[in-house]
């Protein structure tokens, strides 16, 4: 029995510690494989996919969404929560404590984390969590139709999409904005676009789509509680779609409409609802297809619209640093914008199917596929391109690169730290700086 449990403790430390490898890389300079860290378990057995931003807690504990009791290789399990410590990947607590044990959605912009609380939006359910004890302060369900599977946090606010439920009583799905209350998870409707009903029709015997909301965002400027809410509605037949797309920005505090009804996009092109809106300073940066504009924040205006391609598509993710705006496209490009004009700085190759992007000391680093990838903010040049380490590590082809990448800034002369997520894996490596 000692010999098993001696076995098994220098099995345990060989997957923990640092890999004992050294970094390869490609004719072009771009490392294809590094040593980890460490390495630590989400899954046991079954391919994971159930996070795809990433989330640092009080500092201390990266926060992941864990399977137990799966049928490998694709099986089902039961999902629950790990905090694991950024500097050793052990467990400092795990919260088993969702409805039917399941995440019902991809978590991405669906999670709130201060002063030792975290709220928890998974579609109808709701969780209120202890981030110290990892213990429920409450959970709920809402019977809301149509509920997003998204949220945004202001303060101790929080806000989801759902429809009217008396306007769905007709058949007929109108999206308006809910306001969260962190005390005891009551939702309330607080704001509907003014949606035309110049182009809808009605057809008996279905539900039919009058208004939808996909993202939005809460933030403040100037003292003052603000949302900005792309949405789209029926509009004319055209290029690529009969849909119409446009925005409006919502005052919290007085409740009122600064402003609605703005177009976004290309019109001919037909247009869709934008990526969660990027607030930087004075302006507001949206996506509609392969177009992104840039509106000045408390106007409307439109300050410039950039097309990234003549391609049918769409954006997946976008963020700003310094002077840059970078939009990861489903045209499987991803591309480095000034934020000021929204001139092309420079593309690269990246993937329909990928993480959101995560920038980190002059680096953007994201998941393309099944690959790691990290690239130079200003230049462009790919830095990684890398495989799972769980090929090799564990025999296991089918585990890629997929979910999330995060980090931790540099420090005291120290490198930064990344987190990146496989189907069974967490792994921590040594960030490009």
């Amino acid at each position: 029995m000692r010999k098993l449990l001696f076995i098994l403790f220098f099995s345990w430390l060989q997957s923990c510690n640092q890999e004992k490898i050294g970094t390869q890389v490609d004719k072009d300079g771009v490392v294809t494989k590094m040593p980890f860290l460490w390495k630590s378990r989400i899954s046991d057995g079954a391919r994971l996919s159930a996070i795809s931003r990433g989330y640092l807690v009080d500092g201390k504990g990266l926060l992941c969404v864990a399977m137990k009791n799966s049928t490998p290789p694709e099986g089902y399990g039961d999902n629950f929560l790990q905090l694991k410590d950024i500097q050793t990947g052990r467990n400092i607590w795990e919260w088993d404590d969702l409805f039917d044990k399941r995440i019902a959605n991809t978590i991405r912009q669906s999670i709130d984390v201060q002063k030792g609380r975290m709220l928890l939006h998974d579609g109808r359910s709701r969780y209120f969590v202890d981030t110290d004890a990892g213990k429920t302060i409450w959970k709920g369900k809402s019977e809301l139709p149509g509920i997003g599977p998204h949220a945004s946090f202001l303060d101790d606010r929080y806000f989801i999409k759902a429809s009217d439920p008396e306007i769905m009583a007709l058949d007929i799905a109108k999206d308006a904005i809910y306001e969260g209350n962190y005390q005891n998870g009551d939702l309330r409707q607080i704001a509907m676009p003014k949606y035309s009903d110049e182009y809808f029709k009605k057809v008996d015997g279905r539900v039919d789509m009058g208004g939808a909301i996909v993202n939005f965002h809460a933030f403040k400027k100037d003292g003052k509680s603000y949302l900005i809410i792309p949405y789209a509605e029926p509009g004319p037949a055209v290029k690529y779609s009969s849909v119409r797309a446009l925005f409006g920005m919502y005052n919290l505090d007085t409740k009122k409409w600064i402003y609605d009804r703005i177009p976004l996009g290309i019109s001919e092109d037909g247009t869709t609802a934008s990526v969660v809106p990027v607030i930087d300073g004075d302006f507001v940066y949206m996506t509609s297809r392969a177009a992104v504009d840039c509106y000045e924040i408390m106007t409307g205006k439109r300050i410039w619209q950039t097309r990234l391609t003549e391609t049918s598509t769409t954006a997946l993710d976008m963020i700003v640093d310094g002077s840059n705006l970078l939009v990861n496209s489903g045209d499987a490009k991803l591309y480095c914008l000034d934020k000021t004009t929204g001139a092309q700085r420079w593309s690269l190759p990246s993937s329909a199917f990928a993480s959101d992007l995560y920038c980190q000391d002059g680096t953007v680093y994201w998941i393309a596929t099944n690959a790691l990838r990290a690239a130079d903010i200003q230049s462009g040049k790919m830095l990684w391109n890398m495989e799972s380490p769980d090929k090799h590590e564990e025999g296991r082809s089918d585990s890629w690169f997929w979910g999330f990448v995060t980090g931790l800034p540099a420090y005291s002369g120290n490198k930064g730290k990344i987190y990146v997520s496989t189907n069974l894996n967490i792994y921590a490596f040594d960030a490009v700086k």
